[in-house]
């Protein structure tokens, strides 16, 4: 059965992933946001249990940070926690993190929702057709 670790590297990780990109200011934050207008695959993540290809689906990543990111998706989030994909398989990198917040930005006739996540560990899939999704988006 995988299990989610705590590893300082996956957070060195998704600092070079985020690297070359202009930082976001907010004051709330203890570390720097920069912009990652990039689509990265999340599928939900619920008890403890790990997603299989179908349930991830392509989102648009607004900003990331070592502790965590956000996405912009057309429903308000469903779960509490998801796995995210970073990288390209291969060596494509599998992370947790729980939602801490979904805001809607869209208007009534075409709602948005800002869902914004922290990360909080690593996670070992299976190398099987099942469980590696397609990091392109739908």
């Amino acid at each position: 059965m995988p299990q989610a670790t705590d590893d300082a590297s996956f957070y060195q990780l998704v600092y070079q992933l985020a690297g070359a990109q202009e930082e976001v200011a907010d004051e709330r934050r203890e570390r720097h946001r920069r912009a990652f207008p990039r689509t990265q695959m999340v599928a939900p993540f619920i008890d403890g249990r790990p997603p299989v290809r179908g349930d991830f689906a392509a989102v648009r990543f607004r900003d990331i940070s070592e502790q965590g990111f956000s996405y912009v998706a057309s429903k308000p989030a469903e779960c509490d926690a998801v796995v995210v994909v970073l990288g390209e398989p291969p060596a494509a990198t599998y992370l947790t993190a729980v939602v801490c917040h979904c805001t809607q930005v869209g208007t009534q006739a075409k709602p948005r929702f800002v869902v914004g996540c922290r990360f909080t560990g690593r996670i070992e899939l299976d190398a099987g057709p099942s469980a590696a999704p397609n990091a392109r988006a739908k």
